[in-house]
């Protein structure tokens, strides 16, 4: 026992000597002796100007240096004076410890580090040479090794393991990039990190604060970082908890002001297994400037993401976008996101207030007929997407009374294939349409087809190179459809498109209490655009589509018609412009009504004016049941009516007009010229009068020809006089000889009498 205590005293005494003797050397000892070596040995290995003004070393119970006022020059050619230059650098290790052969780190310090990097118009950077030193003095190092057979082998050891540092600890620093070549200028400045200490399997706490300052665009970027970091060297297992990133950016341009990013989440991460997990994370976004909606906008994203890139798949369960009174959640996965992205998912639209929304983003929407529309909206729809293709399935929308069900496949995103199906159970679009005004009275305008006058012909101008990329095969489906007070039902449209042909093949509807089957194609794969419709409509409500042109040809907007009609029309034209369109116009057209009805016009009525304004011209008698008062008929009934005729270059011409009824027959044949918007056209009306005892009522009974003629504003009605007078002065004529014989009649059997009177006179004086 004496003889262990006597060996602990003399290896105690042992230390206290060697500890003793270090003191004293330490303190005897001059480390700025060595300051023109270590200077002499950095500038071999950089090339570059090394200044250090001061060492000081520490020796108990910390053993450590501290260096103060480093530089090391800059590269020729560049701005800075100095690359890099550091007022303090002090690292200590504690001396105990490594008896114990445990290393035991003071908080390293690194205070006022001012780093310059940059780049010239040559894109040479200022780092380039010392990159080229190094890769000398390796080259002439790996001549002079010695052999890998020669080398002992080295048992490695967990150099961590007995590793301590009480933390890291850089304050204001500032790191300055200049690029000649973009004009890009970025300060890091107020670059300060605090670490806790550092210890093997212990969680590390760590907060990081920088100040940057852009020059392209023009911005202040504060950015701070909290978290704490759990690291297990063994098994390469990373977590970082409570992780806090904030950056608050200003803007020197009224677009985009101000940009606050803050970001919570936590991580696991399996670095050997190359798995990384976030269960969750909120991500708030507050944004203004004039180029936002309301010029600010405050919006959150909370989720979570399941990440293995070593099997190439990730995984969201839940996201929640918010913004603006929207709330969406999505659910994602992938495979192959290194190599090949493969993306399936479900995206959901809570309901919310489409005028809302508008207020938020200062959004002006026009005021609508039914003030309930536009305040309710949803949409889900189910996403397959990769690299070459995105497939929307499952799509539903619903707006305000309406269900939009669609599928939707892009392929090929460099020349896209297009294919959709839109299904729509019912849209009132009058419930869109602005409220409606007091009526006013403008001016007449005709509602047929014209060009637009020749000094203000409207071009059209397509978005031709897109029409030619386009590649679609696509069904939209309608049940019912409400629109300027008509009902519309089973609307079915087939679209194709490919290499600039555009069709729809299939353009068929109940509308008008009828149904009609139409096409449309568009054709531009020439430089002039084509176009071409179909359309054959039966059993049709005909008050829509005959009145506006009867009342153009009256004059009158009190006639109209109606009727069920039957028609076709086929229409091919081509052009550039409004003008060119309907001077370009060819085709055909065909109608017919059977049992319709006439309003606002009584043809008996127009042709008795004309026959009593003859007559009392010519001062002829009139028939005592015409000289009171007529009252024109309001309808008429028809038996049929019916036209068919051409379009060439732009003029209409029609041989077989066609209104027959128990009162009157109309029949007409003429043109309507829609470039000059002139029309030339005749009447032939025909009555059906009852009796002809009169001079007036055969006068009435002669069919009276009636031309139209003139502009489309103001069309001219007048008698063919020329016609008409012949066949009254015909009629007159006959009437005239038919009186005389009937007075030479009268005179002959007037005189017969008095020859038979005066015989009888004479035989009665003879006997």
């Amino acid at each position: 026992m004496k003889f262990f205590k006597i060996s602990l005293y003399i290896l105690v005494g042992f230390a206290l000597l060697l500890v003793i003797g270090a003191s004293v050397f330490i303190a005897t000892f001059d480390a700025n002796d060595y300051k023109p070596l270590i200077s002499e040995q950095v500038k071999q290995q950089t090339g570059r100007e090394f200044t250090l003004d001061d060492i000081k070393p520490s020796v108990f119970p910390w053993l450590g240096i501290e260096l103060q006022q480093i530089s090391l020059s800059n590269a020729k050619g560049f701005k800075a004076d100095n690359m890099l230059t550091i007022e303090r650098l002090d690292v200590r290790v504690e001396l105990l410890p490594l008896l114990k052969q445990e290393i035991h780190i003071d908080t390293l310090r690194l205070h006022g580090l001012e780093l310059h990097l940059e780049q010239d118009k040559k894109a040479k950077t200022n780092w380039d040479d010392i990159l080229e030193k190094q890769a000398a003095l390796a080259g002439n190092k790996a001549e002079k090794s010695v052999s890998p057979e020669k080398t002992k082998e080295v048992v490695s050891t967990d150099p961590l393991a007995a590793l301590l540092i009480n933390g890291v600890e850089i304050k204001d620093a500032s790191i300055n990039w200049s690029d000649a070549i973009s004009g890009q200028a970025i300060k890091v400045q107020k670059f300060n990190l605090n670490t806790g200490a550092i210890r093997q399997g212990k969680p590390l706490p760590v907060n990081l604060s920088a100040l940057i300052n852009l020059s392209e665009p023009e911005a202040r970027v504060i950015t701070e970082l909290k978290t704490s970091i759990e690291f297990d060297l063994a098994t390469q297992q990373l977590k970082l908890t409570n992780l806090n990133v904030l950056v608050d950016t200003a803007l020197e341009q009224d677009a985009l002001k101000k940009l606050r990013l803050s970001l919570d989440a936590q991580l696991d991460a399996d670095l050997k297994k190359q798995h990384f997990v976030v269960p969750a994370y909120v991500l708030e976004i507050n944004a203004q400037g004039k180029a936002i909606p309301g010029e600010k906008i405050t919006s959150s994203l909370k989720g979570d993401a399941d990440i293995n890139l070593k099997n190439q798949t990730a995984k969201i369960e839940k996201l929640v976008f918010e913004t603006m009174g929207l709330s969406m959640q999505a659910k994602l996965a992938a495979t192959d996101v290194l190599s090949s992205p493969n993306i399936k998912g479900q995206v959901n639209l809570d309901d919310f207030n489409p005028q809302e929304l508008a207020k938020k983003m200062a959004i002006e929407l026009p005021e609508t007929k039914n003030k309930n529309a536009l305040k309710k909206a949803s949409l889900n729809f189910d996403v397959i997407a990769s690299n070459e293709n995105v497939q929307i399935k499952n799509l539903k929308l619903k707006l305000d009374k309406t269900m939009l069900l669609a599928g939707i496949e892009v392929e090929n995103f460099e020349k896209p294939e297009i294919n959709y199906t839109i299904n729509i159970d019912q849209i009132n679009l009058d419930d869109y349409l602005p409220p409606a005004t007091e009526p006013t009275t403008p001016a007449k305008q005709s509602s047929l087809p014209v060009a637009a006058n020749a000094n203000a012909d409207i071009p059209i101008t397509l978005p031709t190179p897109l029409l030619r990329s386009l590649n679609v095969n696509g069904v939209l489906n309608i049940d019912s459809i409400n629109a300027f007070e008509q009902s519309i039902s089973n609307l079915k449209m087939e679209m194709l498109a490919k290499d600039g042909l555009i069709r729809m093949p299939v353009l068929n509807a109940q509308l008008l209490k009828g149904n009609i089957t139409s096409s449309v194609q568009l054709d531009v794969r020439k430089n002039t655009p084509r176009y071409q419709f179909k359309f054959k409509g039966k059993n049709l409500n005909g008050d829509s589509i005959i009145n506006p042109i009867l009342q153009d040809l009256s004059g009158e907007k009190n006639v109209s018609m109606s009727g069920v009609m039957n028609m076709a029309l086929n229409l091919k034209t081509s052009g550039q412009s409004v003008n060119q369109l309907i001077a370009g116009s060819n085709g055909q057209f065909n109608m017919k009504m059977g049992a319709a009805k006439l309003h606002g016009v009584d043809v008996e009525y127009f042709v008795r004016k004309g026959v009593v304004g003859y007559l009392e011209e010519k001062k002829q008698t009139l028939p005592e049941s015409w000289r009171g008062e007529y009252k024109p008929k309001e309808t008429t009934a028809l038996k049929v009516a019916s036209a068919s005729g051409v379009i060439r270059k732009g003029v209409v011409e029609n041989k077989d007009l066609l209104l027959d009824s128990s009162r009157f027959k109309i029949t007409g044949a003429g043109k309507i010229n829609l470039p000059t918007e002139k029309l030339d056209y005749r009447l032939v009306i025909d009555i059906n009068q009852a009796t002809t005892k009169t001079a007036a009522e055969r006068l009435l009974d002669i069919p009276m020809p009636v031309f139209i003629r003139g502009g489309f504003s103001q069309p001219g009605i007048s008698v063919d006089s020329k016609v008409w007078l012949r066949s009254v002065g015909k009629t007159l004529k006959a009437e005239a000889k038919k009186e005389v014989k009937k007075k030479v009649k009268q005179e002959k059997k007037k005189q017969k009498k008095k020859i038979k009177k005066k015989l009888k006179d004479k035989l009665k004086k003879l006997f």
